[in-house]
């Protein structure tokens, strides 16, 4: 991955992901931080092409669907 930004803005928090450069990876990646990010946040909001995999890795370590936004 190249980038994690966290930023605050006031009490709440938000973390920006770049691409990674190894594309062979790049789903399964996706995945991995989707459900990290369940763990972590009660909202997911994606932007981008692969995001969709953040969103499927956030739902299978239990976070609901209605609290996930996507956007291409």
């Amino acid at each position: 991955m190249k980038a994690a930004v966290i930023k605050q803005h006031g009490p709440a928090e938000s973390i920006h992901f770049e691409d990674w450069p190894k594309k062979d990876k790049i789903n399964e990646e996706h995945k991995k931080i989707g459900r990290l990010i369940a763990k972590s946040a009660d909202i997911l909001f994606t932007v981008g092409l692969r995001a969709p995999f953040f969103a499927e890795g956030a739902m299978d370590n239990g976070m609901d669907e209605k609290n996930i936004f996507q956007f291409e």
